[in-house]
């Protein structure tokens, strides 16, 4: 009889944990933050100087040429910068500025490019620099040009109140190309051109 006891009470014992066991759910959680859907267009492809002739001292005009508007468009608000790289060379005086005209791999001038008209949200709006993360953002005055994107820095932002980046959803800028004169050229050191590719990145904040 007592064995038959024990029998019965771990049968009853594993009939008691099946039921427990049973008492059981699991709830999978999954989910992740995604930034908003931004883009930018350019509305001109490229801007062909065509053959420019130095005068009788052998000097290279100033030459400024529209490089048409650069439209940004944020499915909702959303804090952005610009990149602006240069498939060419920097000039010589500085890394921040790309050049306008080269010869064998020299640079003989700058080429600043400048906004010429900007809009936020369909409002009259202004740029700002951040030269480096750790600087203040700065506005960009109205006669400044933006400065090539570097490795930590000179981030191109659209200005809010208190200098804090503007979040858009639509802006423009008008662009503008300044192609500085170069003083004396000398065709004996090779060809001088002022080919090169600009790309403007959108970036979030």
């Amino acid at each position: 009889m007592h064995i038959k006891k024990s029998l019965a009470f771990l049968i009853a014992m594993g009939s008691t944990s099946s039921v427990f066991a049973a008492l059981s759910a699991n709830i999978e959680i999954a989910g992740k933050v995604t930034p908003t859907a931004c883009s930018i267009v350019a509305s001109q492809a490229k801007l062909d100087l065509g053959s420019i002739q130095p005068d009788a001292t052998g000097k290279v005009a100033e030459i400024t040429k529209s490089l048409g508007t650069l439209t940004l468009t944020c499915a909702a608000p959303a804090q952005v910068h610009l990149g602006f790289l240069t498939s060419g060379i920097t000039s010589a005086g500085s890394k921040q500025i790309a050049s306008a005209w080269t010869q064998d791999g020299k640079s003989l001038s700058q080429l600043f490019v400048m906004p010429t008209s900007v809009t936020n949200n369909n409002v009259a709006g202004n740029l700002m620099i951040q030269p480096n993360p750790s600087s203040l953002w700065v506005a960009l005055p109205a006669t400044g040009s933006i400065p090539l994107s570097t490795a930590d820095g000179n981030r191109t932002a659209f200005a809010g109140l208190n200098q804090q980046a503007l979040a858009i959803t639509s802006a423009t800028i008008e662009l503008s190309a300044k192609f500085l004169e170069v003083p004396k050229v000398d065709f004996t050191k090779g060809e001088i051109s002022a080919n090169q590719s600009l790309t403007f990145e959108l970036k979030y904040l």
